[in-house]
């Protein structure tokens, strides 16, 4: 209230003062003007009257902006006014008081000044048609909120790549996003109003997003989900979709290349772009395939190792297929991994089983073939309540 008080207290103060003036009429200013300056000075009635009619647009638009647009409408929304509504209004106020100006205190004809304006305001509309569709649009936009100050938009344009970012203002021409790399995109208002807008923060900021996949219908259905869970289980630890609510993976049919399946996982546009999570989690996808040994429908000469893990690495070539792919032993030569592989033994865990204890001997290592490995590691400085640091290994 105090702070409202002073905001409007100033203006009125001065257009009381200047009415005050006014009122005396014009005998009372140029017997002032004699006495004090020596000499009449006929412009004071004018100057007096311009202020009066100045200050009261001013007090007006203080009233307006802050009792209305701040106070009753924000309250009955719940968001703040948007600031091209309130500058148009601004803008209304003083046209108004410039009319008065014009046809009270220097009594020329309202009439042939709206005129005048009129036929310029075609010329300039000719020249300035963009600038004027741009102000349009953005006024479409304050008036409908697509979007505000502070959400996460996607801007589709035809021909243009996608435009993704955090909306910072929306002025009179142009809308401005903070993008995921840190800079200002700045976004015509036109091209907005012709433009598809996927806003990702309402009605939750929390998104689904969904990729589809195609697998050779020869791999085994549950290892390919098994394969797919593991990876999209890997992206949530490299800062990729959100842990809750949690992905998934399904098939969602069949066709003429093989079998389809469907990634789903959520994100939150606030920590990363739909962009940069997709990647994300395409990498870590493709990862856990080619280290199963499963391709893409379109790549048919891995089908053989498809059946790698379903045959328990009886076959010589298949042992031989996965010790390859393993970096640690790319330096080894042909019959040391013959040798090796023929020491190799599978063995299969399900979902939360103990792989190995801490401080437990083992005279073999494993190879992971798929899946998703999860360490616990003691730290030295742990709470009374024995808290552990959690680590997570693919």
């Amino acid at each position: 209230m105090n702070t409202l008080l002073r905001k409007i207290l100033i203006p009125a103060a001065i257009f009381i003062a200047s009415l005050t003036v006014l009122m005396f009429g014009d005998a009372a200013m140029r017997d002032f003007s004699a006495r004090i300056v020596g000499k009449t000075l006929d412009f004071l009635p004018y100057a007096v009257g311009v202020v009066t009619w100045l200050s009261a647009a001013f007090l007006a638009n203080r009233v307006i902006s802050f009792v209305f647009w701040e106070g009753v409408v924000t309250k009955a929304t719940g968001t703040p006014t948007p600031r091209l509504i309130v500058q148009i209004s601004s803008f209304l106020i003083y046209l108004l008081a410039l009319t008065g100006i014009v046809g009270v205190v220097f009594e020329r004809s309202v009439t042939a000044l709206l005129t005048t304006s009129g036929a310029m305001g075609i010329v300039l509309g000719f020249a300035v048609r963009s600038l004027i569709l741009d102000v349009f649009s953005g006024l479409s936009i304050n008036i409908e909120r697509p979007f505000v100050v502070g959400d996460y938009v996607q801007i589709h344009v035809r021909g243009v790549n996608n435009v993704f970012g955090r909306v910072e203002e929306v002025n009179w021409r142009t809308t401005r996003l903070l993008t995921p790399e840190r800079y200002i995109q700045v976004i015509p208002n036109s091209v907005l109003g012709s433009a598809v807008i996927s806003n990702f923060s309402r009605p939750s900021p929390i998104g689904e997003f969904e990729y589809v996949l195609t697998l050779d219908a020869a791999v085994d259905t549950e290892r390919a989900l098994r394969a797919l869970e593991a990876g999209l289980r890997e992206a949530i630890l490299a800062g990729g979709p959100l842990a809750e609510p949690e992905p998934a993976v399904r098939t969602t049919g069949v066709n003429e290349h093989g079998v389809r399946y469907k990634l789903k996982y959520f994100i939150d546009p606030r920590k990363g772009g739909p962009g940069k999570v997709r990647q994300v989690v395409l990498e870590h996808v493709m990862a856990h395939l080619r280290k199963a040994g499963i391709s893409t429908a379109q790549a048919k000469y891995e089908v053989h190792q498809a059946d790698l893990v379903e045959r328990n690495l009886d076959h010589e070539r298949d042992r031989l297929a996965l010790l390859g792919r393993v970096e640690l032993f790319h330096s080894m030569t042909e019959a040391e991994l013959e040798t090796l592989s023929a020491q190799m033994t599978l063995q299969r865990f399900a979902k939360g089983e103990v792989v190995i204890e801490r401080e437990q001997h083992l005279e073999s290592m494993f190879l992971l073939v798929e899946g998703v490995l999860e360490t616990h590691v003691p730290v030295p400085d742990t709470d009374v309540m024995g808290c552990y640091r959690q680590r997570k290994t693919p």
